[in-house]
């Protein structure tokens, strides 16, 4: 108890000395978890929000999936907030550093479905 009342009276900074592992990053290991945590309240597969369907790598009909928005760079600008992309998640907090850090690795490496 008494180490939480320090950290709070600390300010409750997120000052942790883990770092983040970008080393080995995959779509269903680290990619996928983030959307369902994150994304998939507006971008589900039954109404998706903008017709993007972030709930699989695919997209279906005309909605696109992860693997598309990946691809023409729509999601990292959505995750960092670059300039002509809309903030994503929307009317929330930023995704911390470390998951925006773990999807533009994913992106990077060519956004495999593994």
């Amino acid at each position: 108890i008494q180490m939480l009342v320090t950290w709070m009276d600390q300010g409750a900074l997120n000052n942790s000395c883990a770092d983040c592992d970008t080393t080995a990053i995959t779509f269903s290991g680290n990619i996928l978890p983030i959307m369902d945590a994150y994304c998939t309240g507006c971008h589900d597969h039954t109404s998706p929000s903008g017709s993007i369907d972030l709930t699989a790598y695919n997209g279906t009909g005309s909605f696109d999936g992860i693997s598309d928005v990946a691809a023409d760079g729509r999601l990292v600008g959505a995750v960092t907030g670059a300039a002509g992309y809309s903030f994503m998640p929307s009317g929330g907090m930023p995704l911390p550093d470390c998951l925006i850090e773990q999807i533009m690795t994913w992106v990077d490496e060519g956004y495999p479905d593994n």
